[in-house]
């Protein structure tokens, strides 16, 4: 049986995911199974903004997405702070590292947003020398269509730093411009 693992990098600009997948280099048949492995989970992750302590950047990588939980703060997911409008936030582009300790392999990527207002953004990657190289960029403006978000690269891609960065979004339909993975 042929395995393909998947890694799982979960991102949290209010409760996203990333799933990084290595590249099969061989089709599969449907009766094959698929190991699902979240790399993410012993790594730790860093943001240059955070709304609150209990939405911090660890919540990126714990490997829950509870987007409807209806207790706020129980949501495990990394937040940012927000505003009115994107314009009137201090610092524009809203930053997520993760460092998963060793370089990995990785040819997807998924996100889990907690709202659809996100309309640009970027991935980006890099090895133990922290040399970052864009993988996947999202530059046009309109809001993201579905609250999961699935990139498959063009490559396959090995890394130990993975970095989103939201560059644009709305205040959305809560009236309120933030990011939240």
């Amino acid at each position: 049986m042929k395995q393909r693992q998947w890694k799982r990098w979960t991102a949290a600009l209010s409760a996203a995911a990333i799933l990084l997948t290595p590249m099969a280099t061989q089709a599969q048949s449907p009766d094959e199974e698929t190991t699902q492995i979240n790399h993410a989970l012993t790594g730790t992750a860093t943001a240059n903004d955070t709304e609150t302590t209990y939405w911090g950047a660890d919540k990126a990588i714990d490997g829950i997405v509870n987007r409807d939980e209806t207790n706020k703060q129980n949501q495990s997911r990394w937040s940012t702070n927000g505003a009115k409008t994107f314009d009137q936030v201090a610092q524009k582009e809203k930053v997520l590292t993760v460092d998963m300790g060793k370089e990995q392999s990785f040819d997807q990527l998924v996100l889990e947003w907690e709202r659809s207002n996100v309309t640009q953004f970027k991935i980006e990657a890099a090895g133990a020398d922290q040399q970052y190289r864009t993988v996947y960029e999202k530059t046009d403006e309109a809001e993201i269509s579905s609250l999961t978000t699935t990139i498959d690269l063009e490559q396959e891609e090995t890394a130990q730093y993975v970095r989103l960065t939201v560059s644009g979004d709305t205040a959305g339909t809560n009236d309120w411009a933030s990011e939240s993975l």
